[in-house]
């Protein structure tokens, strides 16, 4: 995936840096560079990023977060992500932590 591919799959599902950020357990930074090229997308954001536009419904809000369905947590722990309980939506709003 080329750090333009990643950007425009995050445009297209219309979510920030941020969000993008939150949803894939990682930081602004990493999102950043991905995105600038600075680093390479690692395998497993490849495969994040797949799930993410064919597996789920994601709905950014008006307020700046983002509510999905759970299917993407059933999808992330049958492959091994650790999934904070509670975690099926809605996302914070963009900013916060």
């Amino acid at each position: 995936m080329t750090p333009e591919q990643l950007k425009m799959a995050r445009q297209e599902m219309g979510l920030t840096q941020q969000q993008m950020a939150f949803i894939l357990k990682s930081d602004v930074s990493d999102v950043q560079g991905w995105e600038s090229g600075a680093c390479q997308v690692p395998g497993p954001v490849h495969v994040a990023i797949f799930l993410l536009e064919h597996c789920c419904d994601i709905n950014p809000q008006a307020d700046g977060s983002v509510s999905y369905s759970n299917r993407y947590l059933k999808i992330a722990e049958r492959l091994g992500y650790k999934v904070p309980p509670g975690h099926d939506g809605p996302l914070p709003p963009q900013g916060a932590a």
